[in-house]
């Protein structure tokens, strides 16, 4: 069974309030709303893992493969990957899939919030 990961939205620049980061487990794979402001933090904490992310068949970026089997040393070991582009990663569900070899990886998946842009001061 596949979780779906709810999006955590990071707090803008301005914001007075932080956001909570909350991990999810999964059985082994997971999927999350691929709008190319979001990213993703996998915490591994039991033994060694693996994670594999899957891309879409020519990505305009000219990359041509998954984020396949990358380790996750256990022990608490987080790793961040990148923000994923539509254009390079979301299925025709419009989700980016994910995979996990270990039940004891946890993930978020983080949107960056848009900054408001005040009289050209930031």
């Amino acid at each position: 069974m596949t979780t779906a990961l709810t999006v955590i939205t990071l707090p803008n620049p301005f914001a007075i309030t932080p956001s909570l980061l909350t991990f999810t487990t999964t059985d082994g794979a997971a999927t999350f709303a691929c709008d190319g402001m979001t990213f993703l933090i996998a915490q591994n904490s039991g033994a060694g893992a693996t994670i594999t992310v899957s891309s879409v068949a020519a990505p305009r970026t000219g990359r041509t493969g998954d984020i396949t089997t990358d380790a996750i040393a256990g022990g608490g070991t987080i790793r961040i990957y990148q923000v994923f582009s539509p254009s390079g990663w979301r299925q025709s569900t419009g989700l980016v899939n994910v995979t996990v070899s270990n039940v004891s990886v946890a993930l978020a998946a983080c949107r960056i919030a848009s900054t408001p842009q005040f009289g050209g001061v930031n």
